[in-house]
């Protein structure tokens, strides 16, 4: 299944800007001293020093997100930047005070470097004469000094607000969201598998998480857990890399694994292993670890012969884990109708949206169409209750779908309604768009003209195209004309 990530709100509190304004009255004083040091110790000490000052700034730019709530990452990223470059420039009009007079007290150089900064020429003046009275070779070097420097000031605020504003908030509870990570170990999870499981339609998290059997591996996978409202719960998958002799543990959450949106039925089976470090009450059934490591390996064919003799089990764990990989290992193969039986045998076990969605695809890939547009349709009416996924998802989804089995004239319906969302936002920026789950602009353009040439043709269909234009903004009208004018058209894949 496709795992919605969490997107941070965008909000920037009305506290974030004073407390903004007080991090550059602190960091200005820093910026004196670390002038003073660079100044004072010898040149091999001023890049340890340059890398603490600049995450000294990071630091105030985090503790300002923490503080004040900011859950807006271009607001923080772009406040990273200004105060990294408030820090910069404060900190060479310092250094300038200090090459002008070198015994001056801490007071004196805070004091000159105010008054210096008033005037940015003199500034500029004052560090091109000092690098005209170098050679070449020199001034080359000390060219490439500056340019790192400045680099490093303005790199890691930006980096490490960002990401900051980018963590998990509870909306509903008006907090940063706390997590629980699960003691159990799981077999290391690369992006390899991570990847898949957030833009495919097949597959499930708990697919991934295989028990790390060797318990004295130094690298696995662990679960880490943020509870919230049903239809808001988030997971996270972390690598634990233990160091030395006394294992010391080295916790790096997995990117793209982050904040992966889990439905309740899958989180419930995830949280089965309570924080005193209990078994799981539920596990994979030991009945299928066969298949399941058949399916890690790509071995359909064999997933779907060790799973096959339980899809009628009178245990329900067993008889949905067993068809979820009869249905998995029959997607894989394109053997479409049995894939089908599976998934609707699932639904009975799991009436969730996703196994309702991969009915609908699987139906159509089969080329029952009616009956998959009608899954859909019961796949976005659950999703509506239950949130597992943007409802987008579905639509692309069934476009696909549709498109790969040459269904062009079903597909045109939701196509049109996947336009309407565009026109509806107005705002085709990237970042925008992923925000809001829709398929980049030129993406929806270069898959879209093989369903709009086969249903509209040509002609037809550059004024189905154009009718968008009104409700564009400008670089979305430049973007479509461009397109139109190229008369490009790959096919949806």
């Amino acid at each position: 299944m496709s795992y919605p990530v969490y997107q941070p709100s965008g909000a920037v509190p009305p506290s974030a800007p004073v407390l903004a304004a007080g991090s550059v009255a602190i960091v200005l004083p820093a910026a004196a001293l670390y002038a003073w040091l660079i100044h004072q110790l010898p040149f091999v000490f001023n890049f340890f020093i340059a890398v603490a000052f600049a995450f000294l700034m990071a630091g105030a730019v985090k503790r300002v997100c923490s503080v004040a709530k900011l859950r807006n990452p271009r607001w923080s990223g772009w406040f990273g930047i200004l105060l990294g470059l408030a820090g910069w420039y404060f900190q060479w009009s310092g250094w300038l005070v200090l090459h002008l007079n070198a015994e001056q007290g801490m007071a004196a150089v805070f004091t000159g470097a105010l008054q210096l900064a008033m005037h940015p020429a003199e500034v500029l003046g004052h560090a091109l004469n000092i690098a005209a009275m170098e050679n070449g070779l020199t001034q080359f070097v000390m060219a490439v000094g500056w340019l790192g420097e400045l680099w490093m000031l303005l790199f890691f605020p930006h980096y490490m607000g960002k990401m900051r504003a980018e963590e998990l908030f509870d909306e509903s509870a008006g907090e940063w969201a706390r997590h629980e990570e699960l003691p159990r170990k799981f077999r290391l999870v690369g992006h390899d598998a991570l990847l898949p499981l957030l833009g495919g339609s097949s597959g499930a998290l708990s697919s991934i998480l295989i028990p790390e059997a060797d318990e004295g591996s130094r690298q696995f996978s662990r679960l880490r857990v943020y509870p919230g409202k049903e239809s808001e719960s988030h997971v996270s998958i972390v690598s634990v890399d233990l160091k030395g002799k006394d294992g010391q543990e080295r916790v790096v959450e997995c990117w793209p694994g982050m904040y992966l949106r889990v439905p309740k039925a899958e989180l419930d089976e995830l949280l089965a292993e309570s924080p005193s470090g209990a078994p799981m009450a539920q596990a994979d059934p030991p009945e299928l670890a066969t298949a399941i490591s058949y399916l890690q390996a790509g071995e359909y064919q064999g997933a779907y012969e060790e799973a096959l003799p339980f899809v009628s089990a009178n245990e329900n764990r067993l008889y949905c884990d067993a068809n979820r990989l009869c249905a998995i290992a029959c997607s894989e193969s394109r053997q479409w109708t049995k894939a089908a039986a599976y998934w609707q045998a699932l639904f009975a076990g799991e009436a969730t949206a996703h196994n309702a969605l991969q009915v609908a695809t699987s139906t159509v890939m089969a080329d029952m169409v009616e009956q998959g547009l009608a899954w859909a349709e019961r796949a976005r009416a659950l999703n509506a209750v239950s949130r597992e996924m943007p409802d987008v998802a579905i639509l692309t989804s069934m476009l696909s779908a549709l498109s790969a089995a040459n269904h062009m004239e079903a597909a045109f319906p939701l196509l049109e309604q996947l336009k309407e969302r565009y026109a509806q936002l107005h705002v085709t920026d990237s970042t925008f768009l992923f925000v809001h789950r829709l398929p980049l602009f030129h993406v929806f353009l270069e898959k879209s003209a093989a369903i709009v040439d086969k249903v509209l043709g040509k002609d037809a269909g550059r004024e189905w195209y154009g009718s968008m234009l009104p409700h564009l903004d400008e670089r979305g009208k430049a973007e479509l004309t461009a397109w139109l004018d190229g008369e490009c058209a790959p096919a949806w894949s």
